[in-house]
C-alpha cells in the first residue's frame, strides 16, 4: 500500500506533511531503528530517535517514510532529509497508532498473499521449463502492466520490455538508468544492496516512477530488476510483482553462474592439454564440441595482465573481459592461470586479419583505464591457429607480444606479425654486440641532462619520415626549436641523421633502448 493510503484510511484528519509531499510504497510499520526496512513506516517520537536515524552509516536501515507522533514537541529539522516525513496533529499513543497502522496492512495482506502465490506460479512454471530472463521479463510486463527493465551488475540491460506510450523515449530511459549514480544510494553499494528484501520506489525525470529492487544471488546484487511507469500509478501489486521477479531471476541467474563456472573449468582443462601438446586428434574434436568451439575454424590468442605496483586481482580482469564477451557474444575461451587472462578467440578461418580480437583488447584495455585508472592493463595478441598443433605455437607468440608490451609501457595491444624489428632484437638480445651497438649510437646522447627530450625529438623525428612540419606538430614546438633540436643531436652524435644507414641504426637504437634491455 502506498503512504498516503494508508494515512488517509487510518488517520484521515490527524496529519500533516512535514517535508514535500511523496508517496512511497509501505510494507510495515516499526518503531525500532534497529529492525527498520527501506519499505517501513517508521514511527519516532523523541529528540534522541530523531537523531539516532540522521546519524546511522548504512543506508539498507533507512526507513520509506517516517511519521512524527509528538505534535507536541517541535520538529528537529536539521538539512536535507532524504525520505518523506508526516507529524500527527494530536497526539495519539504510540501504541495505538502502530496498531491501527498495522492492522490495516494486515488486512489488506490476505489478498495480496493470495496474488502472490499466483504469480509465484506463473514465473516458477516459467523456470521449471528452462525460460531465460527475457521470458520471466515479458511475464512480469504482462502481470504488472508496466515497462520492465533487467540489468546486470554493471547495469547493462539484460531484457527490456516497454509499454506502447513509451516506445518513443525508451532507449533515453535505458540509457539514463545505464549510469552507477542513477540507482537509489541504498543499492550503489552491491554488498549493502544485498540487505534489501523489497523495492525501493525511486521518481524519474518526465513525470516517471520506478520499483528498483537488487537481484540477489550470493548476498550480493548481481543485477538489478525495474517496474517503470508514470508517477502515483506504482501500486503494491507492482511491488509483490518486483519481489518474486528478483527471486526468479536470481534462480535464473545462480544457475547460469554455475554453468559458466563448469564451461569454464572444461576450457581451462582444453587449453592446458592443448598447450602442452597431450590430446590426441579424436579427444581433441571432442573437448572442442564440449566448449562449443569449432575446430574447423581459426583461433588467435591473447594474453592480458596488469602493471601495475598494487594491481586489482586477477578476478576483476577476468571480469572485465569476460563481461565484454557476453556483451559482444563472441566465441572465445578463456583460462585465469598465474596472473594473466589466457583467452583464444574463434574467427572464420578465412579471415586473414585479426580484427575482432584486437577489438576485444582495445576495448578490455579501456575498459579497466576506466574503471581502475592507476592500473595499467597489458596485452599481447599472436597469429592465428589453423589446427590443434599450431595453438602452442601461436600461443608463445602471445607471450612474446605481452612481454613486449610490459617494457615499453604500450597502452595499446601487441599483434606479433606488426612487431618487426623487435621480433629479432628480443631474439639477439643477450648477444654482447647490442650494448656496444646502442652505446656507438646513442652513448653521447643518453649522458646528456636533457636526454628524454631530445631521444623523444629523435623517435618523433623519425616516426614522421623526417618532416620537419609533421615532427614539430607532433611534438607541439615551433618548426625552429625542432630545428635546434637536431642540430644539437646531430652535434652531440657527430652523426648525418639523414644517412639511409645511420637512419636505420639509429631507429634501432632507439628501439633498443626503449626496450630498456642495454644501458
Amino acid at each position: 500500500m502506498n503512504l498516503i493510503q494508508l494515512i488517509q484510511s487510518t488517520i484521515p484528519e490527524n496529519y500533516e506533511w512535514l517535508t514535500p509531499q511523496q508517496n512511497p510504497l509501505i510494507q510495515w510499520v516499526s518503531s525500532n531503528l534497529s529492525e527498520t526496512q527501506p519499505s517501513d513506516l517508521l514511527l519516532i517520537s523523541s529528540q534522541a530517535e530523531w537523531d539516532d536515524l540522521l546519524n546511522q552509516k548504512n543506508p539498507a536501515l533507512q526507513p520509506g517514510a517516517v511519521l512524527w507522533t509528538a505534535p507536541h514537541l517541535s520538529f528537529p529539522e536539521k538539512g536535507t532529509i532524504p525520505f518523506p516525513v508526516l507529524s500527527l496533529k494530536k497526539a495519539l499513543p504510540l501504541r495505538k497508532i502502530h496498531q491501527e497502522l498495522t492492522k490495516k496492512l494486515l488486512d489488506l495482506s490476505s489478498t495480496q498473499l493470495e496474488r502472490r502465490l499466483a504469480i509465484q506460479e506463473q514465473l516458477s512454471k516459467q523456470t521449471a521449463e528452462g525460460e531465460d530472463v527475457q521470458a520471466l521479463a515479458r511475464t512480469m510486463q504482462t502481470i504488472s502492466g508496466h515497462a520492465v527493465l533487467i540489468q546486470d551488475k554493471r547495469l547493462d540491460a539484460i531484457a527490456a520490455y516497454p509499454t506502447p506510450g513509451m516506445l518513443d523515449v525508451w532507449l533515453d530511459i535505458v540509457a539514463s538508468l545505464s549510469d552507477s549514480n542513477s540507482l537509489p544510494l541504498p543499492l550503489q553499494n552491491r554488498k549493502q544492496a544485498g540487505e534489501l528484501q523489497s523495492p525501493l520506489l525511486q521518481e524519474l525525470s518526465g513525470g516517471l516512477a520506478r520499483l528498483v529492487i537488487p537481484i540477489i544471488v550470493g548476498q550480493v546484487a548481481r543485477g538489478y530488476l525495474s517496474i517503470i511507469n508514470l508517477r502515483d500509478s506504482l501500486d503494491t501489486i507492482d511491488q509483490i510483482t518486483a519481489e518474486e521477479g528478483a527471486r526468479f531471476c536470481a534462480i535464473k541467474m545462480s544457475h547460469t553462474k554455475a554453468i559458466r563456472e563448469t564451461e569454464k573449468k572444461l576450457q581451462s582443462n582444453l587449453l592446458n592439454a592443448l598447450l602442452h601438446g597431450i590430446l590426441s586428434s579424436r579427444d581433441a574434436e571432442l573437448w572442442f564440441q564440449a566448449v562449443g568451439l569449432d575446430e574447423n575454424q581459426a583461433h588467435i590468442p591473447l594474453q592480458f595482465a596488469w602493471d601495475s605496483d598494487n594491481p586489482p586481482s586477477r578476478r576483476r580482469l577476468e571480469t572485465i573481459i569476460n563481461g565484454i564477451i557476453q556483451k559482444r557474444n563472441l566465441v572465445v575461451i578463456l583460462n585465469p592461470t598465474g596472473d594473466k587472462v589466457i583467452c583464444f578467440f574463434q574467427i572464420p578461418r578465412e579471415n586473414k586479419l585479426a580484427y575482432g580480437p584486437i577489438e576485444l583488447a582495445k576495448e578490455v584495455l579501456q575498459q579497466a583505464q576506466e574503471e581502475y585508472p592507476h592500473s595499467a592493463v597489458r596485452c599481447g595478441i599472436g597469429t592465428a591457429a589453423y589446427d590443434t598443433n599450431s595453438w602452442s605455437h601461436s600461443f608463445k607468440e602471445s607471450g612474446f607480444a605481452l612481454e613486449l608490451a610490459f617494457r615499453l609501457k604500450h597502452n595499446q595491444p601487441f599483434y606479433y606479425p606488426d612487431l618487426s624489428i623487435y621480433r629479432l632484437l628480443m631474439l639477439l638480445e643477450n648477444n654482447p654486440e647490442l650494448e656496444t651497438f646502442q652505446r656507438d649510437m646513442l652513448g653521447e646522447l643518453l649522458e646528456q641532462d636533457n636526454k628524454q627530450v631530445l631521444l623523444e625529438t629523435l623517435e618523433a623525428y623519425y616516426q614522421n619520415g623526417g618532416n620537419l612540419s609533421q615532427t614539430a606538430e607532433t611534438l607541439f614546438i615551433h618548426r625552429n626549436t625542432l630545428s635546434y633540436r637536431l642540430d644539437r643531436i646531430r652535434e652531440i652524435c657527430s652523426l648525418d641523421l639523414n644517412h639511409p644507414d645511420t637512419s636505420l641504426a639509429m631507429q634501432i637504437a632507439l628501439r633498443l633502448y626503449r626496450m630498456g634491455k642495454t644501458g
